[in-house]
Parts: structure tokens; sequence; C-alpha cells
């Protein structure tokens, strides 16, 4: 936009505004205040490669249930709108949907009446049973290592020993902050395992279980 640089007041805001250039193509709206400083506002929209790749392996496997999982709410909501586009039936989980509308989109997908389910890491991440998929799709994944495990677990739970194989996909943009992440969640999931490791051990010494 004119004469406009966008800025990032901190690391963790950087690294969000990184991420979503990385997902989808941006807006990026100023809202002036009187009051107070300048509001950005940043807005994932079409075109987007995630969706492209997402909608690419929905047409690659068939009519196999997907669960889809992102950090960014927008990103969910982009993914939405080109399932409806192109006829595929979905249900949602986000902070905008209620709980007992939550419940009734697992119910629909474990059933066989909705083929996908998109849903954010913060809303759908525990508490829910998706064990109809065997294939879970990563739009965006959170910074947080104990998080996305715990999403990944939705599709890993009792009911899920039907299937000979569990499967998780990460859709990455190359050569992008993205890139940096994987490496750093990938540290921070071998640290968690040390530690479990250890207190096993600990345990074994001290309880001799």
């Amino acid at each position: 936009f004119e004469d406009e640089i966008l800025t990032a007041p901190n690391s963790l805001t950087k690294s969000l505004r990184l991420m979503q250039f990385a997902s989808a193509y941006a807006t990026v709206e100023v809202i002036k205040h009187d009051d107070k400083d300048d509001e950005v506002k940043v807005s994932l929209a079409e075109p987007s490669n995630k969706i492209d790749a997402l909608i690419d392996l929905l047409d690659e496997t068939g009519d196999e249930p997907l669960v889809v999982m992102s950090a960014s709410r927008q990103l969910i909501e982009l993914a939405a709108q080109r399932l409806e586009k192109n006829g595929i039936t979905f249900g949602c989980i986000t902070g905008r949907v209620e709980p007992i509308q939550r419940q009734g989109v697992v119910h629909q997908f474990q059933n066989g009446q909705i083929r996908v389910v998109l849903g954010t890491v913060q809303a759908a991440g525990e508490g829910i049973t998706l064990t109809r998929a065997n294939r879970l799709v990563w739009l965006m994944r959170h910074w947080s290592a104990i998080q996305n495990e715990q999403a990944e677990r939705r599709i890993l739970r009792i009911g899920s020993e039907q299937h000979s194989h569990i499967e998780y996909i990460d859709l990455v943009s190359a050569n992008t902050v993205e890139q940096y992440q994987r490496e750093v969640l990938e540290g921070k999931l071998e640290l968690l395992e040390e530690i479990v490791r250890d207190k096993e051990m600990i345990r074994k010494m001290l309880f001799g279980e």
C-alpha cells in the first residue's frame, strides 16, 4: 500500500506475519485511531499455495476422509471457502463455532456424513475424536510442539486401530520461515522425548517399575 511499511513490534508478531505471507496472499489495512497507535490488520486471501496443495491432495485421495489443522483461523476459513466452491463436504471447528456445533461436526464426520474436518489447533486440538481419518494435514503448525502433538492425537485414539497406518502431512512453503519453524519444532520434540525417557528411568530406579 502506498507510502506505508508493514512493521512488527516484536519477534512473535514478525514470525506470525511471515507465516501468513508463506501461506496465502495477504491484504494489509491500516486502521487510524485518534487516541492510540494505528492498527494494522492483515487478512489472508486467494490465491493460496497451501489451499491449492490441499485441493490437489483431496483429488488424489478419492473419497477418503481427511482432518486438516492450522494455527491460523483465517487459513481454515480460506480453506472452507474453497471446499465449498469445489463441492466437498466439510465441517469447521474454530473458536467462532459454539461447543454444541463442534460436537455436531465431530458426529457428522465420524458417521461419514462429511468428508473433511477443518480445525484450528486451539479449538480442535484436544477433547475430540476424529478416528475415521487416518490422515491429518497441517496447513500451518503452532509454535508449541505440545499443542501440535495434542492435535495429531485427534486421529490417534481408541478406534484408530481400524487403520493400518496413521499419516501426518505438512504443507510447507519452501525457502520461508516455515522451514525454520519445522527445525525448531523437531528440536523441541527431541527434547521432550529425552525428558520423558529420563523421567521413566528415574521412576524405575526409585520404584522398580
